[in-house]
C-alpha cells in the first residue's frame, strides 16, 4: 500500500490557495481532489487585486481554523499566502513555484504602482491623480508592508515546508534562491517541463501523502 491509499487519509483536510488571477475552482483544486479523494479539500476564492493583503491572511486563518486543515497547498501567489500563514499554522505546507520576492512580482501586476521605488510626481506636476494609479500604490504599499512585518519575521520550524520547483518557470524565472532563504525545508523537489503551472502536480501525490500521514 502506498502512502497516498492509506485509511488514515480519510480523516485529514487539505487547504489550496490558488495563485493571482485563478480562483478557488482553479485546476490543481480539482486535481487535488483526483489525487485524495479520501480528503476534505477546502479552495476558497481570493480576490488578490481588492482585499487588503492583512484581511487575506485573517481570512486564510479563520478558513483554515474552522475547516481544521491538516496540509496547506499554495500555488505561485497563494504559495506566498501560504508561507506567511506558517506564522501560526504548524503543519506541513507545499509550496508551487512560489512567490518568494514579492515586490518584482507586484510591479508586474500593478505597474502603475510607483510609490515604493521613486517619489510619485506632485499632483501639480501631472494634473489630477489617477484612481487607478492611487489605489494600485495603496495595494502596493499595504503589500510592501505586510511583507516586512509577516514574510520578513517567518519561523523556520523543521520538516515544515515542502517545494515544488519547476526548472522552466516562465513566469517567476529561477528559483535557485530558494535552497538558501529556507534552509529549513524539509523537502524540495525539481520538477522539469513543468513551467510555471506545473504540469507534472499530480506527481508530487506519494510525497504529499507522505507529508500528511505525518500529521
Amino acid at each position: 500500500m502506498t502512502p497516498a491509499d492509506d485509511p488514515r487519509l480519510a480523516s485529514k483536510t487539505i487547504l489550496y490557495l490558488h495563485g493571482y488571477g485563478s480562483t478557488g475552482q482553479a485546476y490543481k483544486a480539482m486535481l487535488l481532489r483526483e489525487m485524495f479523494p479520501q480528503c476534505r479539500v477546502v479552495s476558497p476564492t481570493m480576490d488578490y487585486d481588492h482585499t487588503a493583503p492583512q484581511h487575506l491572511y485573517d481570512s486564510i486563518r479563520e478558513t483554515a481554523e474552522q475547516a481544521h486543515v491538516d496540509l496547506m497547498v499554495g500555488s505561485s501567489f497563494g504559495g506566498y499566502q501560504a508561507l506567511c500563514a506558517t506564522t501560526w499554522f504548524a503543519g506541513p505546507v507545499w509550496l508551487v513555484n512560489p512567490v518568494t520576492r514579492l515586490l518584482p512580482v507586484l510591479q508586474l501586476l500593478w505597474p502603475q504602482a510607483t510609490s515604493s521605488l521613486h517619489p510619485a510626481p506632485s499632483a501639480a506636476a501631472t494634473g489630477s491623480p489617477s484612481t487607478a494609479t492611487d489605489e494600485a500604490e495603496r495595494r502596493l504599499t499595504a503589500y510592501v508592508d505586510f511583507d516586512r512585518e509577516v514574510f520578513a519575521r517567518l519561523p523556520r520550524r523543521e520538516n515544515q515546508l515542502h517545494f515544488a520547483l519547476s526548472t522552466d518557470d516562465e513566469t517567476l524565472g529561477n528559483h535557485a534562491h530558494v535552497p538558501a532563504m529556507f534552509p529549513h525545508a524539509a523537502q524540495i523537489v525539481w520538477m522539469a517541463d513543468c513551467g510555471h503551472r506545473c504540469l507534472r502536480f499530480a506527481e508530487l501525490r506519494a510525497d504529499m501523502a507522505a507529508s500528511l500521514l505525518r500529521t
